[in-house]
């Protein structure tokens, strides 16, 4: 499945990244950090929130996925070789 113009203009917005930051405050407060902890992210556009979920959760795994083959591309740039390892 690809997005569209508009679909990826609303994920690649910079507004999105600010609202994951938010999301991060209360994700934090509802699972707070602890070790073994793993995420999946299902639709991680260019992979924003996986790097909030990595620098802020300290995650030992996080899987990331997206059905959009070009955000997967987009991700794998966002993301340094150190996060995709993790």
């Amino acid at each position: 499945m690809r997005l569209n113009w508009a679909e990826r203009l609303v994920v690649n917005n910079p507004l999105r990244m600010a609202m994951q930051q938010m999301e991060m405050l209360w994700l934090m407060h509802a699972a707070f950090p602890r070790p073994n902890l793993r995420f999946l992210e299902i639709g991680c556009g260019r992979g924003a929130g996986a790097r909030i979920l990595l620098k802020k959760m300290h995650p030992c795994r996080i899987d990331a996925l997206d059905l959009d083959y070009l955000m997967v591309q987009k991700a794998k740039g966002f993301l340094t070789p150190e996060e995709r390892a993790r």
